[in-house]
């Protein structure tokens, strides 16, 4: 499992232990995001339906950085993924370029209604 964690966030171990179930595509809440408090998938009946975030601009995958997990075997099936050098398209990016569709994402942290990870700069 690949995570993005970094230095300005905090942690609640259980996403760890969350995560490290990864298939595809782990997506979770991250706190502190902006005016709108969190960033968080949507889910419906278990499935990933949509984003709540603060920064829609049309992206399909509208979360941040700290809000995903890819599994090694997937980032190794797609040897051309990449990280594009547009700033705030960093996520809608690198997902896309992984193939990755909604079907594809598992909800994480209790079907996404707790938040386990915080920015906190």
């Amino acid at each position: 499992m690949i995570y993005f964690a970094d230095d300005d966030n905090s942690y609640d171990v259980r996403i760890f232990e969350e995560i490290r179930q990864t298939r595809k595509v782990s997506v979770f809440p991250v706190g502190l995001i902006l005016k709108f408090g969190v960033s968080s998938p949507i889910v419906r009946d278990g499935k990933v339906v949509g984003f709540y975030d603060a920064f829609q601009a049309g992206r399909q995958f509208a979360m941040d950085m700290a809000g995903f997990a890819v599994s090694v075997a997937l980032l190794r099936s797609r040897p051309q993924a990449t990280f594009p050098a547009k700033v705030s398209f960093l996520e809608e990016g690198f997902l896309r370029s992984l193939e990755v569709e909604l079907g594809d994402l598992e909800a994480r942290a209790e079907q996404c209604t707790r938040v386990w990870v915080w920015h906190t700069r």
